[in-house]
């Protein structure tokens, strides 16, 4: 990274670094047990609260006034309508057409070979099911991306399309295009259980933002894969099983939307519907060598979505290319009456997607002791990355970034609140062995005083970024601290517990939760044994449409060096699948 200077300690850095037992089997339901039966008593859920920093906040003296949910009304643009003219996805769907050593189906593939007759809606569809029952069953190990669907709907939603087609009245770009969705996420006809087997919701109607999907004639293909009550970010789960990562099927594929990172990445779908309310977005999409984009709070409509911590998460898009990820984003993303928070956005905008050729109006701030905060390997790839934005034209500039680990503390405990409160009521037994540790260590000992503290750092930590927002347009780091871990052997029948791995991995994705600014991941490199890295960039409020640019120009500097997952559905290919390891 050209000119880029190292800051001392001196100048204020300090990131807490948890340190865990790595816990597995019968050593997980032991230790459960204790927690559970003593934790409390002899003083051990206190000093895992305690090791882990939760109190530091009360060391603080916090004269803020609470900011509970982190929504800001850009006071220079007009608030978005329902009136907007919708925009023309036409040119971003093209965009994926022009990239070398394309990997992935695009979106606009799927549209062209639907309007120039070398397909439909009805074989797409047949050779979507076909994958996914391959995928669960066939392949050894299961992958376990897609977890319900059902082959009738997908179908009648196909022939809906082709009907569509063949009259010349295609809803969108995205007519007759298979997207799955979390299983946080309502959608008729499929239950939604949150990645748990206690809780159990039957729709009658779908989430605002899947009900936009359907109006675009996307097809709804099932519900992704997803971490018990989305409590951690491996996507381990006894329940539904563990999602495979595309790229070595021995390692996680980061959570909680696991299943969404992994669906797109095997070629299920270009397009997956996620959530992120600790970075449960952009961490599997950096360990699944995707793009991710985790929006500004109150940008997509809560409703319909299962609200586990709604002051931090956010639904948003995985794809495999950066303009399906605009697609995905311009299409999820409104104004809702069913979610008032909606109702204070500035238009949807992606004029400058395009704009690739020139960096030279973006001031890209780093704060160096953070970003080298990450496994040697990881910040190379990233600050190599850096510095071909720099010969893009892009400007970087050091900078500062207080209080990080009080808003690491802040998010920390406002997430695990929130979903307490999400799952109150629900017997604790219901739960897996690792979800019931760490709502026992928080729960016992996280107080309303610890909340109401974090939403008071909330607005210390607003109001420092837009001072830096003055000096930057965005701040860049690597996405994780480490990349996929791999999935340990007593992991996938009882669960698995690794606060240090868990840590590393959140290292970078706090900021965006708490104080509610949109947040991407691009992949940037691999590791010598080909796991995908990771980079983020995150923008002031509102401006998803810089975020979705720095995507295609990362796209268009890295799709030469882009590498095919080691398992591959093809959906369009000559015979409907096509399966590579």
């Amino acid at each position: 990274m050209a000119g880029s200077k190292k800051t001392s300690p001196e100048d204020g850095y300090f990131l807490h670094s948890l340190n865990s037992p790595s816990a597995t089997g019968w050593t997980l339901r032991f230790l459960c047990g204790i927690l559970e039966y003593f934790g409390y008593a002899l003083g051990i859920s206190y000093k895992i609260a305690g090791d882990s920093n939760l109190f530091f906040l009360r060391k603080k003296r916090c004269l803020e006034v609470p900011t509970y949910y982190p929504v800001v009304e850009d006071r220079t643009q007009s608030l978005a309508t329902d009136k907007e003219t919708p925009i023309d996805l036409v040119p971003v769907a093209e965009s994926g057409l022009e990239l070398g050593n394309r990997i992935f189906r695009s979106v606009m593939d799927f549209h062209q070979a639907y309007k120039l007759k070398l397909t439909t809606p009805v074989e797409v569809a047949e050779a979507v099911v076909k994958a996914i029952d391959a995928s669960n069953t066939v392949h050894s190990p299961p992958l376990l991306a897609v977890i319900k669907h059902n082959q009738d709907d997908i179908l009648r939603q196909a022939r809906e399309s082709n009907e569509r087609y063949l009259a010349g009245k295609s809803l969108s770009v995205l007519d007759g295009v298979p997207i799955a969705v979390k299983d946080d996420t309502d959608v008729v006809g499929y239950e939604t259980n949150v990645g748990t087997t206690c809780i159990s919701i039957h729709p009658e109607r779908d989430a605002t933002c899947i009900a936009n999907l359907r109006r675009a004639g996307a097809i709804i293909i099932g519900k992704a894969n997803m971490h018990e009550i989305g409590i951690d970010v491996t996507n381990c789960n006894p329940w539904s099983g563990t999602p495979r990562n595309p790229y070595n099927t021995n390692h996680f594929t980061g959570g909680s939307s696991g299943g969404s990172a992994c669906a797109v990445g095997i070629g299920l779908c270009p397009i997956a519907v996620g959530a992120d309310g600790g970075g449960s977005i952009r961490i599997p999409s950096a360990y699944c060598g995707l793009y991710g984009l985790k929006p500004t709070a109150g940008r997509i409509s809560g409703d319909g979505a299962f609200p586990l911590a709604p002051t931090v998460g956010v639904t948003g898009p995985i794809a495999a290319t950066a303009g399906d990820l605009a697609i995905g984003y311009a299409l999820l993303a409104g104004p809702d009456e069913n979610d008032t928070n909606t109702l204070k956005q500035p238009p949807i905008r992606l004029e400058s997607f395009n704009s690739i050729s020139s960096l030279e109006d973006v001031r890209i701030g780093v704060y160096r002791p953070y970003f080298d905060n990450a496994d040697p390997q990881i910040v190379k790839a990233c600050d190599e990355f850096v510095t071909r934005l720099e010969r893009r034209g892009a400007k970087v500039v050091n900078i500062m970034l207080h209080d990080l680990e009080a808003m690491r503390v802040a998010h920390a405990n406002t997430i695990t609140s929130e979903m307490g409160a999400a799952t109150a009521g629900i017997p604790r037994h219901k739960f897996s062995y690792s979800t019931r540790m760490a709502l026992g260590v928080t729960g016992n000992h996280i107080t309303a005083a610890d909340y109401i503290m974090a939403a008071q750092i909330r607005t210390r930590g607003m109001r420092m970024l837009e001072g830096v927002f003055k000096e930057v347009d965005v701040i860049v780091t690597p996405t994780t601290g480490i990349t996929a871990p791999k999935i340990p052997s007593g992991a996938l029948k009882w669960g698995f517990s690794d606060y240090t791995t868990s840590g590393k991995a959140m290292r970078f994705i706090f900021m965006a939760n708490l104080l509610g600014i949109p947040a991407i991941s691009v992949p940037v490199g691999y590791t010598p044994e080909g796991l995908p890295i990771g980079m983020q960039f995150q923008a002031k409020w509102w401006n998803e449409e810089l975020l979705l640019r720095l995507a295609h120009v990362s796209e268009d500097l890295f799709a030469a060096e882009r590498r095919k997952p080691a398992v591959f559905y093809d959906l369009l290919g000559a015979n409907g699948v096509d399966s590579d390891e």
